[in-house]
């Protein structure tokens, strides 16, 4: 070997291992970045302001939940403050990554064993205050002796007014960064001359692991804060779930309601009318409203709960036309459903016109945006709502000088199911925003004008087609039309007719897979087809001593609720004196009835009997039996006259012996 080749050799070798060993250590970076702590949760933050003077410092007061353990290390915490959020998507932008350089004041690390008390939250101070303001005289925490931090605005009285981003840093000891996040500090002189109007509807599911639970957890949070406005959506179909189940949510409801707030009036379930009627289900659109609104209408009288008009807020955007005809008001459409994303323009939130197959409806669009902060409220219920907060309270501020009202609608979309810390958190913050007017959604579409502040007055949906399911559309055309015929066989029992009836309309729910809707589905058929097989029919003969008589006639069912059926009795040589058809309720595992019956003649007659649904031709049970007639002969007629003649002459001989003996015995 050469001494050029050893050397190429030796190059290759030392840059391979070069990048094995650089391989390694991003290996290893981002094994420990995996593995370190970031569960810092927000549990409350003073979101409000004054904004600070030469004799005034005001107080920001925080609470952080931290991993187990992490209180009694020497980690820090570190707040930061930055300059006032001057557009929008600058604040979306620290939201999704907490800024590290530009900060206009930064304190000193705060241990966070100081502030914890003995417990994993620890409570911070820290004031703010302008060029030559005072110094506080707090202290940065109930168990520490150092004085609450400052952070120094660049600016005095109205002019430090804005919305700013207030970045928490969780360092380990030796400094390592554990957890980053962004939340805000609105600072205002409280002088707002037309709030934003916001529209909170708080949605409650019937899906989900708990939705009984979940539901009165929000219910009790909207009532907490009966001074805010709030639009309270519930699907319908949990009021049911929640009387099954033995859950509060109806009185849970009734309770939240008392303070003003709005009902919200929807389908039974979430569907996409679009579909059901492409699909030959066009009736289901108006038994999901008309199951909805009645279940509604349980909780409470139409004159203290008002219902309003439907709304939909699927992602599937429906028809215009087929929400017409349902007599929907209005639409919340997702942003993204529109050609034109709102969203990207200064008329956010501004209700209008939605175009759709030739037809117009009035509809307002969520932000997306909006949508994501949403999406982490599970993990990090108030940091979500003080986010939110900042951004609506921005709002205001990029153009305070507005006139025409604007507004913004906040709702989860379909499957996300906000959690009750999330809605006192946002509730308690929205109730003490000046730039903020919390209202009800019919209260916002009354003051919120369409085509306001410059908007579009017209908007138009995407070309969307709705997902095809013919297995799952069959099997509840199918399912109806057995509901349908069998609504006679459940006369007697209507609570189980009703539930069958919301059985099926549950399966067209848009928040189940359609594999799951057409398991339900399925099931329903399967349990109505087993009320079919349910009943049964005595099938043994009967035995008459003369040509006129009754037939006990015996029908059982193992059905759980009371049926009421049919019965066709045929016959050549048998007459029903009182009607060969009639209904019977069978109210018990068997049912008599007494048949009487008239014999033309004597001798093994057949007869046929068939139990069917009433009004349908679904035979349930059917049998053929014999009726034996005995025959009485004139001989025997003659022998049974001559025992009479005989049993009577004997009666009366003994009868006049016995009063001859007892007059005898009186002489």
């Amino acid at each position: 070997m050469s001494l050029v080749s050893f050397r190429r050799q030796l190059q290759r070798f030392t840059a391979v291992a070069l990048g094995i060993a650089l391989l390694c250590g991003v290996a290893k970076v981002a094994s420990a970045a995996i593995s370190a702590p970031t569960s810092t949760v927000l549990v409350d933050q003073t979101t409000v302001v004054p904004v600070p003077s030469l004799s005034q410092s005001p107080l920001v007061h925080m609470e952080l939940l931290f991993q187990k353990g992490l209180t009694k290390t020497a980690a820090t915490v570190q707040f930061s403050l930055f300059h006032s959020t001057y557009a929008s998507s600058v604040l979306f932008q620290q939201i999704a990554a907490a800024p590290i350089d530009g900060a206009a004041a930064t304190t000193a690390a705060l241990p966070i064993s100081c502030a914890a008390g003995g417990t994993d939250r620890a409570r911070f101070t820290v004031a703010l205050a302008a060029p030559g303001g005072p110094s506080p005289t707090s202290l940065v925490a109930a168990g520490c002796s150092s004085r609450a931090p400052r952070l120094q605005l660049s600016c005095s009285g109205a002019s430090c007014t804005g919305v700013y981003p207030l970045v928490v840093t969780v360092a380990d000891p030796t400094g390592r960064v554990l957890d980053r996040f962004s939340t805000f500090l609105d600072v205002t002189t409280g002088k707002v001359a037309n709030p934003v109007r916001v529209s909170l509807i708080a949605a409650l599911a019937a899906t989900g692991t708990t939705p009984v639970r979940t539901a009165s957890s929000i219910l009790h949070a909207v009532a907490r804060h009966r001074e805010v406005a709030v639009t309270v959506a519930p699907v319908p179909a949990l009021l049911d779930l929640s009387a099954r189940r033995g859950g509060t949510v109806g009185s849970d409801l009734r309770t939240a309601l008392q303070g003003g707030s709005a009902l919200l009036g929807d389908t039974y379930v979430p569907v996409d009318p679009t579909w059901l009627a492409s699909s030959g289900l066009t009736a289901e659109i108006a038994r999901q409203r008309d199951a909805g609104r009645t279940t509604l209408t349980r909780i409470g009288s139409a004159e203290t709960l008002p219902l309003t008009p439907s709304f939909v807020g699927e992602p599937v955007l429906p028809r215009a036309a087929d929400l017409h005809r349902e007599g929907a008001g209005a639409v919340i459409v997702s942003g993204s459903q529109l050609t034109v994303d709102p969203a990207m323009t200064s008329g956010w939130g501004q209700p209008f016109l939605l175009s759709s197959d030739g037809t117009t409806i009035r509809a307002v669009a969520t932000d997306d945006r909006i949508t994501a902060i949403l999406r982490n409220a599970n993990e990090n219920p108030a940091l979500a709502a003080n986010q939110l907060l900042g951004f609506l309270a921005f709002r205001y501020r990029e153009a305070p000088g507005l006139v025409t009202p604007r507004g913004a609608v906040i709702t989860p979309p379909l499957g996300l199911e906000l959690p009750a810390a999330f809605y006192d958190a946002f509730l308690r913050g929205l109730a003490i925003t000046p730039e903020l007017r919390p209202v009800t959604l019919p209260a916002f579409l009354g003051s919120v004008p369409v085509g306001g502040n410059g908007s579009a007055t017209t908007r138009f949906a995407n070309r969307t087609t709705s997902p095809t399911n013919k297995a799952l559309a069959e099997s509840l055309r199918a399912g109806r039309a057995t509901w349908t015929s069998y609504g006679p066989l459940l006369s007697a029992a209507p609570v189980a007719a009703n539930r069958l009836d919301h059985r099926l309309l549950a399966a067209a729910s848009l928040a189940l897979s359609p594999q799951v809707g057409l398991l339900r589905a399925s099931a329903v058929n399967a349990e109505m087809a087993n009320l079919a097989r349910s009943v049964r029919v005595s099938t043994s003969s009967f035995t008459l001593t003369s040509q006129q008589g009754t037939l006990p006639l015996t029908i059982a069912s193992t059905a759980p609720c009371a049926l009421v059926v049919h019965v066709d009795l045929m016959s050549d040589r048998l007459t029903f004196p009182s009607g060969q058809h009639f209904n019977v309720t069978i109210t018990q595992a068997a049912t008599t009835v007494r048949i009487p019956v008239i014999a033309a003649t004597t001798g093994v007659l057949p007869m046929r009997i068939s139990v069917t649904a009433p009004g349908t031709n679904v035979e349930l049970a059917g049998t053929s039996i014999t009726v034996q007639v005995a025959a009485t002969s004139i001989v025997g007629k003659a022998l049974t006259a001559g025992a009479v003649l005989v049993l009577g002459w004997w009666w009366l001989s003994t009868w006049r012996r016995s009063r001859k003996e007892k007059l005898a015995h009186g002489e």
